[in-house]
């Protein structure tokens, strides 16, 4: 047995779905595209859906890389909070970050950094994407301010993208 699958044996699912199949996110994301308006999300989001799924063995991720879960100290990533919901899964949850916290100019670089696939880069923006439609279809500026902006970038990055 090798290292990885050592590494990973008895380990849990992700909280919430994280790390599985985008398929498994589908009927809430489309109750989401129904709430909120963005262009060329329905495109974005069936383009990922197509996207070959994880194949090689599950990889331990964290499954809420954003803003409320890093501490940054002069400009350097210092800390990941809240650990609650990591699992093994698919590194696509965990890719996303590229345009959660990344901007467009180190977005590429952080790509070549970590030799990205093209189907788990997909499948990441697939993540982004469905993350903040559904957080966009159920907070509002009034009820969520922070969150509603934060989601409100990440849509706006990932389909631009």
């Amino acid at each position: 047995m090798g290292a990885l699958a050592r590494a990973t044996r008895g380990a849990p699912e992700p909280a919430g779905g994280r790390g599985k199949p985008l398929a498994w996110r589908d009927q809430w994301v489309r109750v989401a595209l129904e709430r909120v308006d963005a262009p060329g999300a329905v495109e974005l989001w069936e383009e990922a859906l197509r996207a070959p799924e994880w194949e090689r063995p599950l990889v331990w991720i964290h499954c809420d890389l954003d803003a409320r879960n890093v501490l940054v100290r002069n400009g350097r990533l210092a800390a990941v909070l809240d650990w609650g919901g990591a699992g093994v899964g698919d590194p696509a949850i965990d890719v996303m970050v590229a345009w959660k916290l990344l901007s467009g100019e180190t977005r590429d670089r952080f790509r070549a950094e970590l030799d990205v696939d093209d189907a788990t880069w997909l499948r990441a923006r697939g993540w982004c994407m469905s993350q903040a439609l559904i957080a966009l279809g159920y907070y509002t500026p009034e009820n969520n301010p922070p969150l509603h902006a934060e989601a409100t970038r990440w849509l706006a990055e990932v389909v631009a993208s």
